[in-house]
Protein backbone atom coordinates (compact mmCIF):
# COMPACT_ATOMS: atom_id res chain seq x y z
CA UNK A 1 0.00 0.00 0.00
CA UNK A 2 2.84 2.36 0.89
CA UNK A 3 4.53 1.82 -2.49
CA UNK A 4 1.29 2.43 -4.35
CA UNK A 5 0.61 5.67 -2.43
CA UNK A 6 4.09 7.07 -3.03
CA UNK A 7 3.90 6.13 -6.69
CA UNK A 8 0.56 7.90 -7.04
CA UNK A 9 1.94 11.00 -5.34
CA UNK A 10 4.98 11.06 -7.60
CA UNK A 11 2.74 10.99 -10.66
CA UNK A 12 0.42 13.63 -9.22
CA UNK A 13 3.17 16.02 -8.22
CA UNK A 14 6.00 15.41 -10.65
CA UNK A 15 5.56 18.93 -12.02
CA UNK A 16 6.31 20.35 -8.58
CA UNK A 17 9.89 19.09 -8.56
CA UNK A 18 12.55 21.11 -10.33
CA UNK A 19 16.03 19.69 -10.81
CA UNK A 20 17.44 23.22 -10.65
CA UNK A 21 15.73 24.16 -7.39
CA UNK A 22 18.50 24.05 -4.82
CA UNK A 23 17.77 27.10 -2.66
CA UNK A 24 14.66 26.70 -0.55
CA UNK A 25 13.93 26.89 3.14
CA UNK A 26 12.21 23.72 4.34
CA UNK A 27 11.27 23.81 7.98
CA UNK A 28 9.23 22.04 10.60
CA UNK A 29 7.80 23.59 13.73
CA UNK A 30 8.70 21.22 16.56
CA UNK A 31 6.47 21.57 19.63
CA UNK A 32 8.14 21.21 23.04
CA UNK A 33 6.69 17.71 23.54
CA UNK A 34 9.37 16.48 21.15
CA UNK A 35 12.17 17.67 23.45
CA UNK A 36 11.61 15.55 26.53
CA UNK A 37 14.55 13.16 26.07
CA UNK A 38 17.79 12.70 24.17
CA UNK A 39 16.09 9.87 22.29
CA UNK A 40 13.12 11.95 21.16
CA UNK A 41 15.46 14.72 20.02
CA UNK A 42 17.66 12.31 18.07
CA UNK A 43 14.63 10.77 16.38
CA UNK A 44 13.27 14.21 15.50
CA UNK A 45 16.53 15.53 14.05
CA UNK A 46 17.17 12.39 12.03
CA UNK A 47 13.69 12.23 10.59
CA UNK A 48 13.63 15.91 9.59
CA UNK A 49 17.10 15.68 8.04
CA UNK A 50 16.18 12.51 6.17
CA UNK A 51 13.13 14.30 4.74
CA UNK A 52 15.56 16.76 3.09
CA UNK A 53 14.50 19.68 5.27
CA UNK A 54 17.06 22.22 6.43
CA UNK A 55 15.52 24.24 9.29
CA UNK A 56 13.85 23.60 12.64
CA UNK A 57 11.72 26.01 14.65
CA UNK A 58 12.08 24.33 18.02
CA UNK A 59 9.76 25.44 20.82
CA UNK A 60 11.91 26.20 23.85
CA UNK A 61 9.52 28.56 25.65
CA UNK A 62 5.90 27.48 25.40
CA UNK A 63 4.17 28.55 28.61
CA UNK A 64 6.50 30.97 30.35
CA UNK A 65 8.93 28.13 31.03
CA UNK A 66 12.28 26.98 29.69
CA UNK A 67 13.45 23.96 27.73
CA UNK A 68 16.98 25.26 28.17
CA UNK A 69 19.18 26.44 31.03
CA UNK A 70 17.69 29.71 32.27
CA UNK A 71 18.18 32.05 35.20
CA UNK A 72 14.99 33.95 34.31
CA UNK A 73 12.36 31.31 33.54
CA UNK A 74 11.51 28.19 35.54
CA UNK A 75 12.50 24.83 34.12
CA UNK A 76 9.61 23.23 32.21
CA UNK A 77 7.52 20.87 34.31
CA UNK A 78 7.77 18.22 31.56
CA UNK A 79 11.48 17.99 32.39
CA UNK A 80 10.97 17.53 36.14
CA UNK A 81 11.83 13.82 36.11
CA UNK A 82 15.03 14.39 34.15
CA UNK A 83 18.31 15.56 35.57
CA UNK A 84 19.10 19.25 35.71
CA UNK A 85 22.04 18.64 33.40
CA UNK A 86 19.74 17.70 30.50
CA UNK A 87 19.52 20.72 28.20
CA UNK A 88 17.04 20.14 25.35
CA UNK A 89 18.04 23.21 23.34
CA UNK A 90 21.74 22.43 23.51
CA UNK A 91 21.05 18.85 22.48
CA UNK A 92 19.01 20.00 19.48
CA UNK A 93 21.72 22.45 18.41
CA UNK A 94 24.52 19.87 18.58
CA UNK A 95 22.61 17.21 16.72
CA UNK A 96 20.89 19.46 14.18
CA UNK A 97 24.00 21.40 13.25
CA UNK A 98 25.73 18.07 12.78
CA UNK A 99 23.11 17.21 10.15
CA UNK A 100 23.23 20.60 8.43
CA UNK A 101 19.99 21.92 9.93
CA UNK A 102 19.51 25.50 11.08
CA UNK A 103 18.05 25.85 14.58
CA UNK A 104 15.68 28.72 15.37
CA UNK A 105 14.58 29.01 19.00
CA UNK A 106 10.78 29.31 18.99
CA UNK A 107 9.41 31.55 21.76
CA UNK A 108 5.78 32.09 22.74
CA UNK A 109 6.14 35.76 23.56
CA UNK A 110 3.04 36.87 25.48
CA UNK A 111 1.30 33.51 25.94
CA UNK A 112 2.49 32.25 29.34
CA UNK A 113 0.02 29.69 30.74
CA UNK A 114 -3.06 27.63 29.89
CA UNK A 115 -3.40 24.64 32.24
CA UNK A 116 -6.33 24.62 34.71
CA UNK A 117 -3.93 24.21 37.61
CA UNK A 118 -1.36 26.85 38.53
CA UNK A 119 2.33 26.50 37.66
CA UNK A 120 4.23 24.53 40.28
CA UNK A 121 7.25 26.81 40.30
CA UNK A 122 6.96 30.01 42.30
CA UNK A 123 9.54 31.39 39.88
CA UNK A 124 6.91 31.41 37.13
CA UNK A 125 5.65 34.80 35.96
CA UNK A 126 2.13 33.63 36.90
CA UNK A 127 3.19 33.89 40.56
CA UNK A 128 5.94 36.49 40.35
CA UNK A 129 4.03 39.21 38.51
CA UNK A 130 0.26 38.72 38.36
CA UNK A 131 0.12 42.48 37.79
CA UNK A 132 1.70 41.94 34.35
CA UNK A 133 -1.20 39.82 33.07
CA UNK A 134 -3.59 41.13 30.43
CA UNK A 135 -7.10 42.28 31.34
CA UNK A 136 -10.35 42.00 29.41
CA UNK A 137 -12.84 44.75 28.65
CA UNK A 138 -14.72 43.57 31.74
CA UNK A 139 -11.86 45.00 33.77
CA UNK A 140 -10.73 41.56 34.94
CA UNK A 141 -7.34 39.87 34.78
CA UNK A 142 -7.15 36.75 32.62
CA UNK A 143 -6.03 34.97 35.79
CA UNK A 144 -9.57 35.27 37.16
CA UNK A 145 -11.19 33.30 34.33
CA UNK A 146 -11.57 29.56 34.05
CA UNK A 147 -8.78 27.85 32.16
CA UNK A 148 -7.58 26.32 29.86
CA UNK A 149 -9.46 28.63 27.46
CA UNK A 150 -10.63 31.79 29.22
CA UNK A 151 -13.38 33.35 27.11
CA UNK A 152 -12.35 31.15 24.20
CA UNK A 153 -8.76 32.43 24.19
CA UNK A 154 -5.71 30.17 24.08
CA UNK A 155 -4.82 30.90 27.69
CA UNK A 156 -3.20 33.54 29.87
CA UNK A 157 -1.35 36.36 28.12
CA UNK A 158 0.96 39.08 29.37
CA UNK A 159 0.04 42.72 28.86
CA UNK A 160 1.90 43.95 25.74
CA UNK A 161 1.58 47.57 26.87
CA UNK A 162 2.98 47.09 30.36
CA UNK A 163 6.40 48.81 30.55
CA UNK A 164 7.87 46.03 32.69
CA UNK A 165 6.73 43.38 30.22
CA UNK A 166 8.34 45.29 27.38
CA UNK A 167 11.62 45.22 29.27
CA UNK A 168 11.36 41.62 30.52
CA UNK A 169 10.77 39.90 27.19
CA UNK A 170 14.02 41.12 25.54
CA UNK A 171 15.85 39.94 28.67
CA UNK A 172 14.43 36.42 28.22
CA UNK A 173 15.44 36.33 24.57
CA UNK A 174 18.80 37.95 25.24
CA UNK A 175 19.65 35.12 27.65
CA UNK A 176 19.06 32.52 24.92
CA UNK A 177 21.02 34.45 22.31
CA UNK A 178 23.99 34.97 24.58
CA UNK A 179 24.16 31.35 25.80
CA UNK A 180 23.41 29.27 22.71
CA UNK A 181 24.78 28.90 19.19
CA UNK A 182 21.41 29.36 17.53
CA UNK A 183 20.74 30.52 13.99
CA UNK A 184 17.63 32.50 14.84
CA UNK A 185 14.94 33.53 17.27
CA UNK A 186 11.39 32.77 16.14
CA UNK A 187 8.57 34.74 17.79
CA UNK A 188 5.11 33.25 18.19
CA UNK A 189 2.06 34.70 19.94
CA UNK A 190 3.66 38.09 19.51
CA UNK A 191 0.20 39.63 19.61
CA UNK A 192 -2.85 40.27 21.76
CA UNK A 193 -5.18 37.29 22.34
CA UNK A 194 -8.14 39.13 20.78
CA UNK A 195 -9.64 42.54 20.13
CA UNK A 196 -11.04 43.07 23.63
CA UNK A 197 -7.79 42.98 25.59
CA UNK A 198 -5.65 44.54 27.02
CA UNK A 199 -7.03 46.76 29.75
CA UNK A 200 -4.36 46.13 32.33
CA UNK A 201 -4.46 49.05 34.81
CA UNK A 202 -0.94 50.16 33.89
CA UNK A 203 -1.84 50.26 30.20
CA UNK A 204 -5.05 52.16 30.84
CA UNK A 205 -3.19 54.81 32.82
CA UNK A 206 -0.64 55.33 30.04
CA UNK A 207 -3.32 55.63 27.37
CA UNK A 208 -5.35 58.03 29.48
CA UNK A 209 -2.32 60.20 30.15
CA UNK A 210 -1.78 60.54 26.42
CA UNK A 211 -5.35 60.82 25.13
CA UNK A 212 -7.36 61.91 28.20
CA UNK A 213 -9.76 58.95 27.97
CA UNK A 214 -9.77 55.64 29.83
CA UNK A 215 -9.82 53.14 26.93
CA UNK A 216 -12.16 50.76 28.75
CA UNK A 217 -14.88 53.38 28.23
CA UNK A 218 -14.80 52.51 24.52
CA UNK A 219 -16.30 49.15 25.46
CA UNK A 220 -18.22 49.78 28.67
CA UNK A 221 -19.42 53.38 28.39
CA UNK A 222 -19.61 53.87 24.65
CA UNK A 223 -23.02 55.54 24.56
CA UNK A 224 -21.95 58.13 27.13
CA UNK A 225 -18.75 58.83 25.20
CA UNK A 226 -20.69 59.34 21.98
CA UNK A 227 -22.90 61.92 23.72
CA UNK A 228 -19.82 63.84 24.82
CA UNK A 229 -17.58 63.39 21.78
CA UNK A 230 -19.95 62.47 18.98
CA UNK A 231 -19.82 59.37 16.81
CA UNK A 232 -16.86 60.68 14.84
CA UNK A 233 -14.97 61.53 17.99
CA UNK A 234 -15.41 58.03 19.36
CA UNK A 235 -14.41 56.55 16.01
CA UNK A 236 -11.22 58.59 16.18
CA UNK A 237 -10.54 57.19 19.64
CA UNK A 238 -11.13 53.67 18.31
CA UNK A 239 -8.46 54.31 15.71
CA UNK A 240 -6.06 55.62 18.35
CA UNK A 241 -6.70 52.55 20.50
CA UNK A 242 -5.91 50.14 17.66
CA UNK A 243 -2.77 52.13 16.84
CA UNK A 244 -1.77 52.07 20.50
CA UNK A 245 -2.10 48.30 20.64
CA UNK A 246 0.02 47.87 17.51
CA UNK A 247 2.64 50.27 18.82
CA UNK A 248 2.96 48.30 22.05
CA UNK A 249 3.71 45.04 20.23
CA UNK A 250 5.94 46.75 17.68
CA UNK A 251 7.92 48.40 20.44
CA UNK A 252 8.63 45.00 21.99
CA UNK A 253 9.71 43.55 18.64
CA UNK A 254 12.01 46.53 18.17
CA UNK A 255 13.57 46.02 21.58
CA UNK A 256 14.16 42.35 20.81
CA UNK A 257 15.83 43.28 17.53
CA UNK A 258 18.15 45.75 19.23
CA UNK A 259 19.05 43.25 21.96
CA UNK A 260 19.99 40.63 19.37
CA UNK A 261 22.05 43.10 17.38
CA UNK A 262 23.94 44.06 20.53
CA UNK A 263 24.71 40.44 21.44
CA UNK A 264 24.99 38.49 18.16
CA UNK A 265 24.06 40.47 15.05
CA UNK A 266 24.08 37.41 12.77
CA UNK A 267 21.25 35.73 14.68
CA UNK A 268 18.10 36.07 12.59
CA UNK A 269 14.76 37.25 13.95
CA UNK A 270 11.48 35.97 12.53
CA UNK A 271 7.85 35.74 13.58
CA UNK A 272 4.89 33.47 12.92
CA UNK A 273 2.06 35.79 11.87
CA UNK A 274 -1.65 35.76 11.15
CA UNK A 275 -2.33 35.38 7.41
CA UNK A 276 -5.05 38.06 7.19
CA UNK A 277 -3.10 41.29 7.59
CA UNK A 278 -6.08 43.59 8.24
CA UNK A 279 -7.39 41.23 10.93
CA UNK A 280 -3.90 40.85 12.39
CA UNK A 281 -3.65 44.61 12.86
CA UNK A 282 -7.13 45.37 14.13
CA UNK A 283 -7.82 42.36 16.33
CA UNK A 284 -4.36 41.28 17.41
CA UNK A 285 -2.12 44.38 17.23
CA UNK A 286 0.23 42.50 14.90
CA UNK A 287 1.48 44.90 12.22
CA UNK A 288 3.83 42.51 10.50
CA UNK A 289 4.01 44.54 7.32
CA UNK A 290 5.51 47.44 9.29
CA UNK A 291 7.91 45.08 11.07
CA UNK A 292 9.27 43.95 7.73
CA UNK A 293 9.25 47.41 6.15
CA UNK A 294 11.18 48.86 9.09
CA UNK A 295 13.70 46.01 9.22
CA UNK A 296 12.65 44.74 12.65
CA UNK A 297 12.39 41.19 11.32
CA UNK A 298 14.51 39.26 8.86
CA UNK A 299 11.60 37.19 7.62
CA UNK A 300 8.06 36.16 8.51
CA UNK A 301 6.30 32.81 8.44
CA UNK A 302 2.66 33.24 7.41
CA UNK A 303 0.44 30.72 9.22
CA UNK A 304 -1.81 29.73 6.31
CA UNK A 305 -3.08 26.53 7.88
CA UNK A 306 -6.30 26.09 5.94
CA UNK A 307 -6.88 22.69 4.29
CA UNK A 308 -8.38 24.63 1.36
CA UNK A 309 -5.55 25.08 -1.12
CA UNK A 310 -7.14 28.02 -2.92
CA UNK A 311 -7.38 29.98 0.34
CA UNK A 312 -3.80 29.15 1.29
CA UNK A 313 -2.48 30.40 -2.05
CA UNK A 314 -4.63 33.54 -1.81
CA UNK A 315 -3.32 34.31 1.69
CA UNK A 316 0.31 33.70 0.79
CA UNK A 317 -0.05 35.67 -2.43
CA UNK A 318 -1.45 38.68 -0.56
CA UNK A 319 1.34 38.46 2.00
CA UNK A 320 3.91 38.45 -0.82
CA UNK A 321 2.44 41.68 -2.15
CA UNK A 322 2.66 43.30 1.29
CA UNK A 323 6.17 42.05 2.02
CA UNK A 324 8.11 42.89 -1.09
CA UNK A 325 11.48 41.26 -1.31
CA UNK A 326 10.63 37.60 -0.78
CA UNK A 327 11.69 37.23 2.85
CA UNK A 328 8.68 35.08 3.61
CA UNK A 329 8.02 31.45 4.39
CA UNK A 330 4.62 29.87 3.87
CA UNK A 331 3.35 28.10 6.96
CA UNK A 332 1.43 24.98 5.93
CA UNK A 333 -0.68 22.80 8.20
CA UNK A 334 -0.01 19.06 8.20
CA UNK A 335 -2.08 18.42 11.33
CA UNK A 336 -5.38 18.95 9.52
CA UNK A 337 -4.93 17.43 6.06
CA UNK A 338 -3.54 14.37 4.31
CA UNK A 339 -0.17 14.32 2.63
CA UNK A 340 -1.58 14.66 -0.89
CA UNK A 341 -3.23 17.96 0.04
CA UNK A 342 -0.01 19.18 1.68
CA UNK A 343 1.99 18.33 -1.44
CA UNK A 344 -0.50 20.15 -3.64
CA UNK A 345 -0.21 23.24 -1.45
CA UNK A 346 3.59 23.15 -1.57
CA UNK A 347 3.45 22.86 -5.36
CA UNK A 348 1.22 25.93 -5.60
CA UNK A 349 3.26 27.92 -3.10
CA UNK A 350 6.40 27.42 -5.17
CA UNK A 351 4.90 29.58 -7.92
CA UNK A 352 4.82 32.55 -5.52
CA UNK A 353 7.58 34.87 -4.29
CA UNK A 354 8.47 32.92 -1.17
CA UNK A 355 11.71 31.63 0.26
CA UNK A 356 10.28 28.29 1.32
CA UNK A 357 7.79 26.50 3.54
CA UNK A 358 7.39 25.52 7.17
CA UNK A 359 5.14 22.65 8.22
CA UNK A 360 3.04 22.63 11.38
CA UNK A 361 3.86 20.48 13.05
CA UNK A 362 6.39 17.68 13.30
CA UNK A 363 4.63 16.39 16.40
CA UNK A 364 1.28 15.98 14.66
CA UNK A 365 2.69 13.40 12.21
CA UNK A 366 5.50 11.98 14.34
CA UNK A 367 4.00 8.48 14.20
CA UNK A 368 3.20 8.60 10.48
CA UNK A 369 6.35 7.44 8.71
CA UNK A 370 4.45 7.27 5.44
CA UNK A 371 3.70 11.00 5.62
CA UNK A 372 7.39 11.90 5.94
CA UNK A 373 8.38 9.46 3.20
CA UNK A 374 5.75 10.82 0.83
CA UNK A 375 6.91 14.41 1.43
CA UNK A 376 10.47 13.40 0.66
CA UNK A 377 9.64 11.42 -2.44
CA UNK A 378 7.45 14.14 -3.93
CA UNK A 379 8.02 17.68 -2.66
CA UNK A 380 11.55 17.30 -1.24
CA UNK A 381 13.19 14.79 -3.55
CA UNK A 382 16.40 16.78 -3.72
CA UNK A 383 18.36 18.33 -0.89
CA UNK A 384 18.16 22.12 -0.72
CA UNK A 385 20.20 24.93 0.76
CA UNK A 386 18.57 27.60 2.92
CA UNK A 387 18.43 30.81 0.86
CA UNK A 388 19.38 34.19 2.24
CA UNK A 389 16.58 35.14 4.63
CA UNK A 390 17.61 38.65 5.59
CA UNK A 391 18.08 41.91 3.75
CA UNK A 392 20.56 43.09 6.38
CA UNK A 393 24.20 43.47 5.43
CA UNK A 394 26.59 41.23 7.34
Amino acid sequence: MKTILIGFILCLCSASVSTSQTYEARAFWVVRDGLISEESISEMVNRIAQTHCNMIFVQVCGRGDAYYQSDILPRAEQLSLLGEEFDPLQSVIEQAHGRGLQVHAWINVYFVWSAPEQPQSKKHIFHQHPDWIAYTSEGRSLLTYERPHPLGMEGVFLSPGHPDVQEWIPNVIGEIVSRYDIDGIHLDYVRYPNGETDFNPATRILFKERYAVDPIQLFRERDALEKDLGVEGVAALDSLWYQWRCQNVTQTVGRIRRRIETLKPKVMLSAAVKPDYDLAVKQFGQDWQAWMHDGLLDFIVVMAYSPVTELVLEQIGMACQLVQGGYLLAGVGVYNQDVIATIQQIRGIRSLDVSGVSLFSYNSIVDDEEYFQSLKESSFRQEATVPRLTARSE
